[in-house]
Formats: C-alpha cells, sequence, structure tokens
C-alpha cells in the first residue's frame, strides 16, 4: 500500500494517453498539479 496514492484510468488509451485523449490527461494533470499546490501550501 502507498498512502495518499491515486490512479486514473483513461478509457480507451494506450501507451500515449497525452495524445489519445489530451483532454482528459491535460484535466488529470491540472487537477494533481492543484492538489500538490494545496498539499504544499496549506490550502
Amino acid at each position: 500500500d502507498y498512502p495518499d496514492c491515486h490512479a486514473l484510468l483513461l478509457p480507451d488509451c494506450g501507451h500515449y494517453v497525452a495524445i489519445e485523449n489530451p483532454a482528459d490527461f491535460n484535466r488529470a494533470v491540472l487537477n494533481f498539479l492543484a492538489g500538490v499546490q494545496a498539499y504544499h501550501t496549506g490550502g
């Protein structure tokens, strides 16, 4: 087990998720980065 670990499966994607489904990939990355920012700043 890895605490605070999350997995996200994007449908109909293979090895090139950023190319095959850029909208969902970008949204997932931005959500991840927002969480990292909130974690480190306490907000």
